[in-house]
């Protein structure tokens, strides 16, 4: 198991979502606790299932999305019920705080998200619906924030994006980063278990965006780039002599000869 250490708050937001956090419907947390308490092996487990699969999974439909009721909910989450989300920690009173401080950052957070486009007109601002392209985006944050761990799903279904891994590597940081010591542990146990085994290159590049380590393949593409290059422009010139070589020796040459300068 990967040494990082998730910190438990965050991990507790991690299995329940951040909806229930904002609306107060919970009213015992203790399954949840337990479940956030595995979440390490939770993790495992998936990114495991990933690396053995063969084909990716069928993808499902997304859920229902209500753009206004959603953001009416970030603007103006439920306060009254406090008491019974603090009473559903069943007496931890210092996991309930820090969950508390977890959900107001993570809140925060994807409020920040939300499009907000204005035009500015001669008589004032006019608030504008946003754009399809934006709403898309928001759509896949705050499923990250309602549902972290569908990030797996997106994960086998072979359509993880980069900004899924953004949102969720900003809201629930110390489980992000547990994502590529457990990906280099499961690769290893693999390899354990079939020395002949070998990673498809989709699969290496969706882990590799899962845990935002391309940075170094594409520093390495960009160093090869003027080598590469070189060689082209070497193998270009060679080839063009190759060409001046024949043509100069035209009907003079024997075809042994006219074929070892075409070579």
């Amino acid at each position: 198991m990967a040494d990082s250490q998730i910190d438990p708050a965050e991990a507790l937001v991690v299995v329940t979502g951040l909806e229930p956090f904002l609306r107060h419907t919970s009213r015992d947390l203790g399954s949840a606790i337990v479940r956030s308490e595995q979440l390490p092996e939770a993790i495992e487990a998936k990114l495991y299932r990933f690396i053995n699969r063969t084909e990716r999974e069928e993808p499902s439909d997304l859920p229902a999305f209500d753009f206004d009721e959603v953001v009416k909910l970030l603007d103006e989450p439920e306060t009254e019920a406090v008491e019974k989300t603090l009473a559903a920690f069943g007496g931890q009173h210092a996991l309930a705080l820090a969950v508390g401080a977890q959900v107001t950052r993570i809140h925060a957070y994807v409020r920040q998200q939300i499009p907000r486009p204005v035009h500015i007109g001669l008589d004032g601002p006019e608030k504008l619906t946003p754009a399809p392209s934006d709403l898309y985006r928001f759509r896949r944050c705050w499923r990250i924030a309602e549902r972290p761990l569908s990030l797996f799903d997106e994960l086998q279904e072979y359509a993880l994006s980069r900004d899924q891994v953004k949102h969720f590597a900003i809201m629930f940081p110390t489980t992000w980063k547990t994502f590529w010591p457990t990906v280099q542990e499961c690769l290893v146990r693999k390899k354990t278990v079939s020395e002949a085994w070998r990673l498809s290159r989709q699969k290496e590049t969706l882990l590799r965006v899962l845990g935002q380590q391309e940075a170094q393949s594409l520093k390495l593409a960009q160093a090869l780039a003027p080598i590469y290059a070189q060689e082209q422009q070497a193998q270009a010139a060679q080839s063009a002599q190759r060409t001046t070589t024949a043509v100069a020796m035209g009907g003079e040459a024997t075809p042994v000869q006219r074929l070892d300068a075409a070579s």
